[in-house]
């Protein structure tokens, strides 16, 4: 299984997740797919990677010792490290080359933090509730899907990092997920499934103006990435499901 727990692009690298190992773990290859190298621990659990734009190195989540932490190896596998102490630090993503976002969970809300490559004490972001964050290509803004408390409803927004302000909101079809910057930064991306088909839309920041992408009559889609000069990487594939009757059950 290939990128369905995380995908990532930053120049002509791709980092992704995959279980070739026996265990989940993070693994970087080019764009060819030519010679990929696992980043991440082998016998360690590891998703949701984050490549850093300068291509340098890799952010993801591990736990091997059951406790979600944030960890960063360098792109050729070497130097692996975590950068977070905590019991419950999620959503990896590189803003700047230094600066990693994550998620982290407190008090019954989830919030947003940064922290630098080399460790250190993480900072709170904003005082909202934030499921995760994606800083745009030129690491401006950041998409995040935010708790609006006056609507008491989750939204996605457009946000300044620097003072953890929402800037724009936008909707996305309900039967759509996973919002990304496109390599312009000019607009975002998503998934739309119909039917149990996944095809790629864009749309204008402010949600105006969908346009498809991908025209495919079968398979979902469950993740995707950009790279900087316009290709699209997807994990495309199909889930199988089993109903199982139980007869005289006492």
């Amino acid at each position: 299984v290939v990128g369905t727990e995380g995908l990532a692009t930053a120049g002509d690298k791709i980092a992704f997740s995959s279980d070739a190992s026996g265990t989940s773990g993070i693994w970087v290859t080019d764009a060819k797919g030519t010679s990929p190298v696992q980043v991440s621990p082998p016998r360690d659990f590891a998703v949701a990677p984050s490549l850093s734009p300068d291509q340098k190195h890799v952010a993801y989540r591990s736990l091997p010792d059951n406790k979600p932490n944030i960890w960063i190896s360098d792109a050729d596998g070497g130097n692996p490290r975590q950068i977070t102490f905590s019991t419950a630090d999620l959503n990896p993503a590189f803003g700047d080359s230094q600066t990693v976002y994550f998620t982290h969970p407190e008090g019954g809300h989830i919030y947003l933090y940064r922290v630098s490559i080399s460790g250190g004490t993480p900072s709170k972001v904003s005082p909202l509730q934030i499921q995760g964050a994606q800083a745009s290509f030129k690491g401006d803004r950041l998409l995040v899907s935010y708790f609006d408390e006056a609507a008491s409803k989750w939204n996605f927004g457009i946000m300044n990092p620097a003072d953890g302000k929402i800037l724009s909101t936008f909707d996305v079809p309900q039967t759509a997920g996973n919002p990304s910057w496109l390599p312009d930064d000019s607009g975002l991306s998503y998934i739309n499934t119909v039917d149990n088909v996944g095809n790629m839309w864009k749309m204008n920041l402010d949600g105006s103006h969908p346009v498809q992408l991908t025209h495919s009559n079968k398979g979902l889609i469950f993740n995707y990435a950009w790279l900087r000069d316009g290709r699209l990487i997807l994990a495309q594939g199909y889930t199988n499901s089993d109903a199982i009757l139980i007869s005289n059950f006492r």
